[in-house]
């Protein structure tokens, strides 16, 4: 049978639960501890990562404005040359000694 819970065996025995507790809190403290510090280092990285990034933005958009301005360069040579070949083609009902082959 089980002996029923006596006063004085309450009493001596929460000293010794006492301690307990208190190392079993320590280790959860040092553990909540080290979870903080991984965290920060976590957040510092990310915060690197992420001051990195605006520039690199800045440089990839500078790059589609020089590719576009180099396009609009090309397209407007093309059409330079277009209306230049237009001009030299005879008009509808002339003959010339030019043969307009175009695909």
């Amino acid at each position: 049978m089980v002996d029923p819970l006596s006063l004085q065996n309450v009493i001596v025995r929460s000293h010794e639960v006492a301690k307990v507790q208190k190392i079993s809190q320590g280790g959860t403290e040092e553990q909540a501890l080290a979870f903080a510090q991984e965290l920060t280092k976590k957040a510092q990285k990310a915060e690197e990562n992420i001051s990195q990034s605006p520039t690199a933005e800045k440089t990839n958009i500078q790059e589609q404005k020089e590719q576009k301005k180099k396009k609009k360069g090309k397209n407007s040579q093309e059409a330079n040359s277009k209306i230049e070949e237009d001009k030299n083609s005879p008009a509808d009902g002339q003959s010339g000694n030019l043969i307009d082959v175009r695909a």
